[in-house]
């Protein structure tokens, strides 16, 4: 008896000039919260690759938008510009609800208590 398989939505990785797989890839990304005189610009022009078996660290000052990148990734914020794609497809942006159940199993946040590795 064979198990059935779901078929993936998304794509195949895209490869880089050295060859490298890109899990991930974030493209000009602004990201606005609120509207008008009151909109807040958390996130100016971010754009990084993370390759396949590579460890990823972003890092910044409190407040200099990683938590508000990392919301983003994972579909809670929405961008203001620029794109964002997983394994060669898109995530920003509307997408079908089938691509959204797959990005939410396939893609989480870990959060750190960056108090807890003082000693």
């Amino acid at each position: 008896m064979s198990k059935m398989t779901k078929k993936s939505l998304l794509g195949d990785c895209p490869v880089d000039e050295k060859g490298r797989e890109i899990l991930l890839s974030l493209k000009n990304v602004d990201i606005t919260f609120g509207k008008g005189e009151t909109a807040v610009r958390a996130v100016t022009d971010a754009s990084f690759d993370i390759y396949r078996g590579e460890t990823f660290s972003l890092v910044g000052e409190s407040g200099s938008g990683k938590t508000t990148i990392g919301r983003a990734v994972i579909r809670v914020n929405s961008l203001a510009a620029g794109e964002i794609d997983y394994r060669g497809t898109k995530i920003s942006g509307k997408i079908s609800h089938a691509l959204d159940r797959e990005v939410i199993r396939n893609i989480k946040m870990v959060f750190q208590e960056p108090a807890a590795y003082l000693y």
